[in-house]
C-alpha cells in the first residue's frame, strides 16, 4: 500500500478544496431540484411570488443571458465547460488564496454547471424567476450564482489592485 506524505500546509488546502467542491455540488443540486419542481408544477403558469415584485414564470431558454445566442446550445455548452474547468482547476490549485475569491469561483462553477446540465439533458435552460416590476429577463438560481460570482470576482480584483500583496498567488 502506497503511503502519501503531505507537504507542510497541504492538508488544510486539501480540506478547503473538498469544501469548495462540496459547495459546488450542493448549489448544483439545489438548482436542479428547484428546476425539476418548476417543470413539474408551473408549466404555462404566471404565479406572483412576491406580489408584482417577482413572479414564477417558466420559460425554455435555448440561448444565454437575455436570450442571446438562441439555438447555439453546442457553442454555449463548450464555452460553459471551459469556464467550469478553469474555475475547478483554480480551486484545486488553491487559487485564489483568500476565501472571497474562492467563493466567487464556487458560485461561477456551480451556476455554469447547473445550466450546462440543462443544456445537455434537456436541450434548453429552465428559467423561472421573473422580476416583473422592472420587466427584466427571466432567470434561475444558476444564473444568479454566475452573476453574483462575477460581481464578487470583480470586487476581489479591484480590492487587490489597491493592495497587490493580497492577491499573491493569482
Amino acid at each position: 500500500m502506497k503511503t502519501y506524505t503531505f507537504r507542510r500546509g497541504m492538508r488544510p488546502r486539501l480540506w478547503v478544496t473538498v469544501l469548495c467542491l462540496a459547495a459546488v455540488a450542493a448549489l448544483v443540486a439545489i438548482d436542479q431540484a428547484v428546476k425539476q419542481f418548476i417543470l413539474t408544477n408551473f408549466e404555462g403558469k404566471d404565479i406572483p411570488l412576491l406580489g408584482d415584485f417577482m413572479h414564477i414564470y417558466y420559460v425554455r431558454n435555448t440561448g444565454a443571458a437575455f436570450s442571446l445566442f438562441q439555438g447555439r446550445t453546442v457553442l454555449l455548452s463548450v464555452i460553459t465547460s471551459v469556464m467550469i474547468v478553469v474555475c475547478i482547476w483554480l480551486l484545486v490549485r488553491g487559487l485564489p488564496r483568500g476565501g472571497f475569491g474562492k467563493a466567487a469561483l464556487v458560485l461561477i462553477a456551480a451556476g455554469g454547471l447547473g445550466n450546462l446540465i440543462d443544456r445537455i439533458v434537456r436541450g434548453y435552460v429552465v428559467d423561472y424567476l421573473y422580476p416583473k416590476f422592472i420587466n427584466f429577463a427571466i432567470f434561475n438560481i444558476a444564473d444568479s450564482c454566475v452573476v453574483i460570482g462575477a460581481i464578487i470576482i470583480c470586487i476581489y480584483f479591484i480590492a487587490s489592485e489597491k493592495n497587490p500583496q493580497s492577491r499573491s498567488g493569482l
